[in-house]
């Protein structure tokens, strides 16, 4: 058996050797880029995998496993910042596992670049999530991300207006297309997916009730198609699923934007958009006020 091994590895080794030349002819010609023979071990099977290859491929095949909206996040985060900065490096997996400290560097370089530990850790997330798909399909031994050290996250402190600035703001809103999101926001402290998302059939002018149960939000797949309006028959968690009193300022504004919807409906006739009659934020026209407006 050893005896058929060592010569089944010998004929391995000079195969490899031949396709090594002629690939290396192909380079000088021009008509490759680079050898990819050089990157493999024929004597073992292993395969120099460049860890920004590996990240790319492990982003296209969270597209069947994640929602659009997380994808998007993964997308930003590892296009934008993780590929850019390992890119020059060119590092491969196994050089990361056996290096922990090329990730702590990235780490650092992101926090000099002044962005909080909250945010870099976001980052830290998308390297370990991924470095623990490779481990789990045995591209490497372990994860090099579980032995570097995590930034610390600050505790939040909110800031917000007070009786005063508000009453200010809602005076200076009136009228304005913001004055929905306005009240929403100050009242319920509802984040601006569920504010576009609210529709007429989540208001009980009977029982003076408000349910928060849809949301609307605008992404980036990084697939060349722009930004794409995802919509979510639930919120962010069983928390966010909530029915909360009709106060009187927000019933106010609602039975007055009813009638200037029925209005504006019946001036446009035609020509008013019929997709989203179920929404309440909606312009004159009838289209759907987009997430991206509000910030």
């Amino acid at each position: 058996m050893a005896v058929c091994r060592r010569g089944h590895i010998n004929r391995t080794m000079i195969l490899h050797e031949v396709i090594t030349i002629a690939l290396d002819y192909a380079v000088e010609l021009e008509w490759i880029d680079s050898n990819p023979t050089k990157d493999i071990n024929p004597a073992t099977d292993e395969v120099s995998i460049l860890f920004t290859d590996f990240m790319l491929e492990w982003l296209e095949m969270m597209k069947s496993c994640v929602e659009k909206t997380t994808l998007a996040s993964y997308n930003s985060t590892v296009k934008k910042r993780i590929v850019p900065y390992f890119l020059e490096k060119k590092y491969t997996l196994i050089e990361m596992e056996e290096n922990p400290k090329y990730i702590q560097d990235y780490y650092q370089y992101e926090l000099n670049l002044g962005l909080s530990a909250k945010t870099v850790i976001y980052r830290y997330a998308n390297i370990r999530k991924a470095l623990q798909y490779a481990f789990k399909i045995q591209l490497i031994k372990s994860n090099p991300a579980d032995r570097v050290e995590r930034p610390k996250k600050e505790p939040y402190v909110s800031s917000y207006y007070n009786v005063e600035e508000l009453n200010i703001l809602f005076q200076g809103s009136k009228g304005d297309p913001m004055e929905l999101a306005i009240i929403l926001a100050a009242f319920y402290g509802l984040r601006r997916s569920e504010i576009v998302g609210l529709k007429w059939d989540a208001i009980d002018f009977k029982r003076k009730a408000i349910t928060i149960q849809y949301t609307v939000t605008e992404v980036n797949l990084g697939d060349g198609n722009g930004n794409i309006i995802v919509e979510k028959e639930r919120t962010k968690s069983k928390t966010s699923r909530r029915t909360l009193p009709l106060v009187k300022p927000l019933e106010d504004l609602l039975i007055k934007m009813y009638f200037e919807q029925k209005r504006n409906k019946r001036l446009c006739g035609d020509f008013y958009y019929q997709d989203y009659l179920e929404f309440i934020y909606v312009n004159e026209l009838g289209e759907r006020i987009k997430p991206g407006y509000l910030t």
